[in-house]
């Protein structure tokens, strides 16, 4: 209950201031016997500091059309941050006391009904196989980090929703020193041969959601060069792209971009991107 409250705590400061997961069968409908679950309302938010920490939310419903053994793999790949950014270990990542959260690593989690029954580190190659052997190249790479969460199936009841939040921060997750774009410390290459093509959160779409909310902040102290701009394209149609609208506001501490997009398809790759003005 207490790290509970304290994820609670977290969103609540950070609302002012996903690879979205695996099911067992693909298909676009919802009510559908061969899906285990879908996402009644997903929402990720990124909170970019003037440092180059983020820390990220990610807070859905889950809908589970039958009981049944599931899991979700998700992973992060930090190497567009700044050089010296490495991930820990799980392990080490949940040991961080979230009043932490600017200065270190941290992993928390919380579900409804307690439904996730474990958070495990795994370099998995394929998100459709749950026994998948791991990719070494990617678990010797301390900038790529990838988990499975795994469900309880005796707690769940069928169409019931159940929120599950999972928080991250990520030091050194962009390439920025108070407020602005430090070019010593980016280490992706192609950003530092073209510094116009900025830096960008993105997320692919694997799973039905009828809700999907996605927002960026910064805090008000980062300057950019660029406002932040949405990119919506299917995996498999390179040429249709839209640009979904971002709703801006501020509130002195922080300006927050949010985009809704009402059941993206799945294989969308939505995006979003700006650039930070240079120190």
């Amino acid at each position: 209950m207490a790290i509970l409250s304290y994820i609670q705590s977290l969103i609540t400061i950070m609302k002012n201031g996903i690879d979205v997961g695996y099911f067992i069968y693909s298909h676009h409908s919802f009510k559908n016997k061969k899906i285990t679950h879908y996402f009644e309302n997903y929402h990720k938010h990124v909170t970019i500091y003037n440092d180059g920490t983020g820390v990220i939310i990610n807070e859905f419903d889950m809908v589970f059309n039958r009981q049944e053994k599931t899991f979700l793999k998700r992973g992060l790949d930090i190497s567009d941050g700044k050089k010296d950014a490495s991930f820990p270990t799980l392990i080490e990542m949940r040991k961080t006391k979230i009043q932490d959260r600017f200065s270190k690593y941290g992993f928390w989690y919380c579900s409804d009904d307690n439904i996730i029954s474990s958070v495990k580190e795994k370099y998995w190659t394929d998100e459709d196989d749950e026994d998948d052997k791991e990719n070494i190249s990617l678990k010797n790479n301390d900038k790529v980090f990838r988990w499975v969460f795994r469900f309880n199936y005796s707690r769940i009841c069928p169409n019931r929703k159940y929120k599950v939040i999972y928080v991250m921060s990520i030091p050194g997750m962009y390439p920025i020193k108070d407020g602005k774009l430090d070019i010593n410390a980016i280490n992706d290459e192609q950003l530092l041969n073209d510094l116009e093509s900025g830096n960008s959160t993105s997320i692919r779409i694997n799973n039905p959601i009828r809700n999907f909310y996605y927002t960026i902040s910064f805090e008000s102290d980062i300057l950019l060069e660029r406002e932040p701009k949405c990119i919506l394209k299917h995996i498999d149609q390179q040429e249709s792209v839209t640009h979904p609208k971002l709703k801006h506001e501020y509130n002195t501490i922080y300006h927050k971009y949010t985009c809704n997009i009402t059941k993206p398809k799945i294989g969308s790759i939505i995006k979003i991107n700006w650039q930070f003005k240079e120190d």
